[in-house]
């Protein structure tokens, strides 16, 4: 894409410096300090990004992007709230991520626990776990581990389930077994 853009569009030129997990987080900042920033990236919401948006290092895109009625609300209208910042909107929405918590059923058949429906039930089932020697939750902290989970399940669920993952407020996917 990056190729072909350049080619209809002689007078521009793209540098495609594209990393992951922490390195990426170490280069943005230190670019930002440094004087150097990026013209257009892709952050998650949270801290780093606070904090630019804070130093005025994040252009305010909310003006540019209501202008454009049609293409604003093209989207969904709860996935704006990730992008914003004190009422004004610094990004646009253009990926979601799934992240699953799964269950080892043969564990809670043998111990006769039901799987957690609220965070309360899962922080007493985790107990239960532990007292039993079993380590509760497991969780890959590198973002190349998420990433494996991510894929997982787009590949099980349907193009719907992936891109519509809450259904009044429950989390919902269908999953479908391979024959």
């Amino acid at each position: 894409m990056l190729q072909k853009f350049q080619e209809e569009n002689a007078g521009i030129t793209i540098i495609n410096e594209s990393l992951f997990g922490d390195d990426f987080l170490i280069k943005l900042q230190t670019d930002f300090a440094s004087g150097n920033p990026p013209d257009v990236f892709g952050l998650f919401p949270g801290s780093v990004r606070d904090i630019l948006i804070q130093r005025y290092q994040i252009a305010d895109l909310t003006d540019v992007l209501k202008k454009d009625v049609k293409w604003y609300q093209s989207f969904y209208p709860n996935m704006w709230r990730y992008v914003t910042f004190n009422g004004r909107i610094y990004g646009v929405p253009l990926e979601t991520i799934v992240e699953c918590l799964f269950v080892n059923k043969d564990i809670f058949e043998r111990y006769s626990l039901k799987v957690p429906q609220t965070f309360d039930e899962l922080i007493n089932v985790s107990k239960i776990l532990k007292s039993k020697g079993i380590i509760p939750i497991a969780f890959n902290a590198q973002p190349e581990g998420t990433y494996i989970y991510q894929n997982i399940i787009v590949s099980i669920g349907t193009k719907h389930d992936v891109e519509n993952p809450l259904k009044s407020g429950a989390i919902f996917i269908t999953l479908h077994k391979s024959t």
